[in-house]
């Protein structure tokens, strides 16, 4: 069972209902469901649903409450918004984790959909929290929509100057335990790269050995799905045949294969070997790799324009085979 029926279905067991459903219904007949979900709106509808006593119970572990109110609206955003996964490959999991930010505009931040869920390849990313070891299942990311705020309201909760919101709600699993992790990166207008250590302070994260790891793969990703659209294909889930259906049984939606056609040079998928352990702080030996990066191409009339080209990793050195590394354009 994947994360997000899992929790949808710990959240029916919870309240006795279909949440994410009667959630959607409430936000539809409202007429705000054009606006994003917040913890205020979510908090006024379980009290209406149940009653303040059992809010105050929710609210009595307070590091607890705070992962799990986060979760439920991070999956919230990803139901609203038709639950697109995307399943990134091994290999370019190790690619994107090898690629540098060095000069990337925060314009340049735009998910393909509101709300997205990146599901990682199996023990890629593991971390430790709470004596425990566990390893990054995915990623729930979720663009807010800050156009129909006012600038005021934004600077009052989000801070002055602020042009993009994401949150990432990280899960987290070991065995069949699950725990979450809640990033809200805010961006100033300029470089991304330059602002990451101040959202990294803010985070206060447990796992804090790959938090940048987690950063640094959820942008890189961003940028490379809308880059080339050759290397992702959508796969279409086949309908199980069941005789005894329940009755809430909920259909799976297809997802992106992301890297679908990303296959690693031998000698580079050797060298990446090194670095399983922390992929972006690899020591070089007999041979250098030379991480990818984004180059910030000038076009247009006068080279006033940018867009954003992926050069993927490759090795320099003692090589036995010539590498060829592609470009990929960010389309706008």
């Amino acid at each position: 069972m994947d994360h997000f029926s899992y929790f949808q279905k710990e959240l029916t067991n919870q309240f006795e209902f279909d949440f994410l459903g009667h959630l959607y219904a409430l936000d539809t007949q409202m007429g705000t469901d054009y606006l994003d979900m917040n913890q205020d709106s979510l908090e006024f509808f379980i009290k209406n649903k149940t009653s303040n006593m059992y809010l105050d119970y929710l609210k009595e572990d307070d590091n607890g409450y705070k992962a799990w109110i986060n979760m439920v609206l991070s999956t919230y955003h990803y139901y609203k918004h038709h639950q697109k996964r995307f399943q990134l490959t091994p290999d370019i999991t190790n690619m994107l984790l090898q690629t540098d930010m060095k000069d990337v505009h925060v314009a340049f931040i735009k998910l393909p959909f509101p709300s997205i869920y990146l599901e990682l390849p199996k023990g890629m990313l593991k971390g430790e929290t709470n004596g425990q070891e566990y390893e990054v299942e995915g990623v729930y990311v979720h663009q807010y929509n800050l156009k129909p705020i006012d600038k005021k309201t934004i600077e009052r909760h989000l801070g002055k100057g602020i042009v993009s919101y994401l949150q990432l709600g990280i899960v987290l699993k070991n065995n069949e335990e699950y725990q979450y992790g809640i990033v809200h990166l805010r961006f100033k207008n300029g470089n991304v790269v330059e602002q990451l250590q101040e959202n990294y302070k803010r985070a206060s994260l447990q796992f804090e050995e790959i938090a940048n790891d987690i950063f640094s793969l959820v942008l890189n990703t961003l940028f490379y799905i809308q880059s080339d659209k050759s290397d992702m294909e959508y796969i279409e889930e086949r309908p199980l045949i069941l005789l005894n259906k329940p009755k809430n049984h909920i259909p799976k939606k297809g997802h992106y294969k992301v890297g679908r056609k990303v296959i690693i040079n031998s000698s580079l998928k050797k060298k990446l070997k090194q670095y399983e352990k922390s992929p972006l702080k690899a020591e070089q030996n007999y041979k250098w790799l030379v991480r990818g990066h984004w180059r910030n191409q000038p076009i247009g009339k006068g080279r006033k324009e940018r867009k954003m080209i992926w050069i993927e990793p490759y090795l320099k050195g003692n090589t036995e085979d010539d590498l060829i590394h592609r470009e990929y354009e960010v389309k706008k």
